[in-house]
């Protein structure tokens, strides 16, 4: 068994979206097993075998027979129920004009990059990853040790699973599995911090309402700031430059 368990899912997967988002929670097995029956027992009154954050706050589908206050509170008592059994968590979010104008545009210059950035994804995926180190270097973890379990996205699926993989790997993460979101209630608990950080990204910190508090008590920070997205850029910039020299230098040689 390891030792924690980290659940993550995605938001701002539709094209017209402003944000790449990822949000998730890491917990302990035993952590993530004392949630499961605590979770059920708060949805079975509303009829509910599953939580979606979206639906829930939009009072549509199976919420739309709910009163929105008894969603409201829901939703609080969710989100209460993750602050008290998760150890830490992690979001991230950038925004992805930004990534294409910076990042891709470069990544077009050099194919050997455009593996590396070749989804705004790939950089959230990286944030959170480096969240991910901090969080098992803080509690003596080994990231060998670590479960990764992602939400199946099915419009974003294999660029995720792609780019997931690749990272968690080379940091010494085990490969990480892709899961039904409505058969696990720390995958739901990720949906509601990636909906909020979504949420958050496009209105300001005055999306946070009462409801929504103990969802953001653990995470770390969440945006990808534009400064440092265009640092990044010319880091590319200097690494596609250098690699015309090499080769420059290699035809140079051989004539």
């Amino acid at each position: 068994m390891p030792a924690l368990a980290a659940y993550f899912d995605d938001s701002g997967t539709h094209r017209e979206s402003e944000f790449a988002v990822i949000g998730g929670y890491i917990a302990t097995p035993d952590q993530w097993l004392a949630l499961a029956p605590k979770w059920k027992e708060l949805l079975n009154p509303h009829g509910l075998t599953w939580f979606h954050m979206t639906d829930c706050e939009a009072g549509r589908g199976e919420y739309e027979r709910i009163r929105e206050a008894e969603r409201h509170k829901l939703i609080f008592d969710l989100s209460v129920l993750i602050d008290e059994h998760v150890s830490g968590g992690f979001r991230s979010g950038l925004p992805k004009q930004v990534f294409d104008e910076v990042i891709l545009s470069e990544a077009k210059r050099n194919p050997e990059m455009r593996a590396f950035v070749k989804h705004a994804y790939a950089m959230s995926y990286r944030h959170v990853l480096h969240g991910l180190g901090l969080h098992c270097a803080e509690t003596n973890t080994s990231p060998s040790d670590v479960e990764i379990v992602f939400a199946i996205q099915k419009k974003i699926g294999h660029a995720a699973r792609a780019g997931a993989r690749r990272q968690l790997t080379r940091a010494g993460f085990p490969e990480p599995t892709f899961r039904e979101m409505r058969d696990f209630s720390a995958l739901q608990a990720a949906d509601m911090i990636a909906w909020l950080t979504y949420r958050e990204l496009i209105y300001g910190r005055e999306a946070v309402e009462m409801r929504h508090a103990p969802l953001i008590m653990k995470p770390r920070p969440a945006l990808i700031e534009e400064k440092t997205i265009r640092q990044l850029g010319e880091r590319l910039k200097e690494l596609h430059d250098a690699i015309e020299r090499r080769d420059r230098g290699g035809r140079n040689e051989a004539t």
